[in-house]
């Protein structure tokens, strides 16, 4: 019987390690090399975080709040909310040290400086288009998917702890405005790669996610009126006139205001004047902030906007309610540095001739204003008393990536 076994990976790696050898003072110097990058790199650290004062305050850090909030979760669901917050809360935390991390603060804008300037290549968040458009890669990873209502996408989501259906969400909360004789316009905002594939490499036309069409068939049938922005957009873009910035994730005041428009169309107009006056606005949009570099200016310029500022004010007993994101803020609030008063609500309140109620937050629009309006009503203060149409915008990518979670709107 032969004795020539052929030995495993594992067993010739053993071998091999067995018989690595290392001078003694080579043995010193790696060990007091790592011994010193464990011990003095948080030191330095530290001494970073206080000589720059950059870093958040511990109050404001997320995982000392979290506790605060578990009172707030609702008791029926408890377990599964606490955990879904708690791994948020995680992430956030963890993201927040990477972010304020020394080595990355000192490392990475040379790094993306070599990256554009030699080969034109953004990072992680930003791709580099042609004529200097920048696009968030998680827009164009939005047209990337196989199909977001694809039942394995769906149960491929669920295992990350996510109600990952939107429809069956956008249903749930119609149904639930429907017991208050209360209408629902869906307007699922597109994002850049849709209306400048071309930006990209692609062919000039508009695109979509192939589930997009599954979606809104289904959401229609059950009675909710979509308006779907994407060929509007589009053709706005081939008029001549740009219907997304540059080097941010939104849309111009232009195609802003189409969406106004479009959205004034289905609610229906009461033609009350309301004052408004033009201006300009220039920056720099928040993709290229996410470069990272420290002079962004070495690669891209501000852009200039003419926006429309609306005289006018969010009114809680107004008939139409506002429900938006980002795509609502942007030339409405101030710190995204577009402007204020110049956004969705007070354009599509000028097109409308009445007063909007508004509900808006940045991120996850998945749930995120929903969530806000359930608490409203949880304290008793019914923020749909009155409304005759509660309009819900939103960013298309989330119908692919957020957490469409069901939200019982119960006034107590």
């Amino acid at each position: 019987m032969s004795n020539n076994k052929k030995l495993s990976r594992e067993e010739v790696a053993k071998i091999e390690i067995g018989h690595t050898g290392i001078a003694g003072t080579r043995k010193f110097v790696v060990c007091a090399f790592f011994l010193g990058i464990i011990y003095f790199y948080p030191l330095l650290q530290i001494g970073y975080e206080f000589s720059t004062k950059d870093i958040k305050s511990l109050a404001d850090i997320e995982m000392f709040s979290f506790f605060r909030r578990l009172s707030s979760v609702d008791t029926g669901n408890s377990l599964l909310a606490i955990n879904r917050q708690l791994c948020s809360v995680i992430s956030q935390y963890e993201d927040a040290i990477e972010d304020e991390s020394l080595l990355r603060v000192m490392l990475l804008p040379p790094a993306q400086y070599l990256l554009l300037k030699v080969f034109n290549v953004g990072n992680e968040q930003v791709i580099i288009g042609k004529d200097g458009h920048l696009f968030f890669s998680s827009c164009f990873n939005y047209l990337a998917n196989p199909g977001f209502m694809r039942r394995e996408q769906l149960k491929k989501r669920t295992l990350t702890g996510v109600q990952p259906d939107p429809a069956l969400a956008v249903i749930d909360f119609y149904r639930q405005l429907q017991e208050r004789d209360i209408a629902l316009v869906l307007v699922p905002t597109p994002v850049k790669p849709m209306i400048y594939p071309d930006k990209l490499g692609g062919r000039p036309e508009p695109l979509n996610n192939r589930s997009f069409a599954a979606f809104k068939s289904t959401v229609e049938r059950a009675g909710i009126t979509v308006i779907d922005l994407t060929e509007p957009l589009y053709e706005l873009r081939a008029s001549g006139v740009d219907s997304f910035l540059k080097t941010d994730t939104h849309w111009t005041p232009e195609g802003m205001l189409l969406a106004a428009r479009k959205i004034a169309d289905v609610v229906g107009r009461k033609n009350q004047p309301m004052e408004t006056t033009r201006g300009k606005i220039s920056a720099l949009g928040d993709v290229a902030g996410m470069l990272k570099l420290r002079d962004i200016h070495t690669f891209f310029q501000p852009e200039t906007a003419e926006i429309r500022v609306v005289d006018t004010t969010p009114d809680r007993n107004a008939e139409v309610l506002l429900l938006g994101d980002s795509f609502c803020n942007i030339f409405s609030l101030e710190a995204m540095n577009w402007g204020a008063r110049a956004g969705l609500p007070e354009n599509l309140a000028a097109e409308l001739g009445e007063k909007i109620d508004v509900i808006a937050r940045n991120d996850s629009a998945s749930f995120a204003t929903r969530q806000l309006l359930a608490q409203e009503l949880g304290r008793g203060r019914d923020r749909l008393a009155g409304k005759r149409v509660v309009v819900w915008q939103f960013v298309i990518r989330e119908l692919a990536d957020g957490d469409w979670r069901l939200i019982p709107m119960e006034l107590r």
